[in-house]
């Protein structure tokens, strides 16, 4: 059993991509680009939707959403600001974590 002092989640990314649209590329590149920086210190979901969608969620909240962004796709640039949101969201859990055992 772990002791309250320490979390026993993790940050949560979630890919949601239309799977009749054909985003699973898309969807699988973002998901690596995260993988590759977080490897097991986020967890990482890909979900198939519908409606044209493709969305990246840190914990509920929308960092990424193509039909909010014209139907474009994300740069390497809007995924580097997605990665620098994990990484604060990061940092804050370790700032808690080391708070709560002093």
């Amino acid at each position: 059993m772990q002791s309250p002092s320490h979390p026993t989640t993790k940050p949560q990314v979630e890919v949601r991509y239309c799977l009749g649209c054909g985003y699973f590329p898309q969807a699988s590149w973002i998901t690596n680009e995260f993988w590759s920086e977080f490897s097991g210190t986020v967890g990482l979901t890909l979900t198939p939707v519908e409606g044209g969608r493709l969305e990246v969620l840190l914990d509920g909240e929308i960092l990424f959403d193509r039909v909010a962004q014209g139907g474009e796709f994300p740069t390497w640039n809007s995924i580097r600001q997605m990665r620098r949101a994990v990484r604060k969201k990061l940092s804050g859990a370790v700032l808690a974590s080391s708070e709560s055992a002093v």
